[in-house]
């Protein structure tokens, strides 16, 4: 076959659509939210489908975002808060 144009060792496995992200700290993240890598989330964070996360934003430890949130950039949570729509 034809020769893959990304090396092995920088190939990355996704998760199927349907399957949830989880990270060391057990942070849940929907594959359909959105996360700006500057943004930092606390142990045992859900962030549910279609939410979005800016940058410059703390989300604390126990925190549901459901489906639908947006947190601004700026935006400081302390622990186990439940954010609807």
């Amino acid at each position: 076959g034809k020769p893959s144009a990304c090396p092995q060792s920088a190939r990355r496995t996704h998760p199927a659509k349907t399957d949830p992200i989880r990270t060391r700290r057990q942070v849940t993240i929907h594959p359909l939210a959105v996360v700006n890598p500057h943004a930092q989330l606390g142990h045992d964070v859900e962030v549910g489908p279609f939410c979005v996360i800016e940058a410059n934003t703390i989300i604390g430890d126990g925190c549901r975002l459901e489906a639908r949130v947006c947190i601004r950039s700026g935006t400081r949570m302390g622990e186990n808060n439940h954010v609807c729509e």
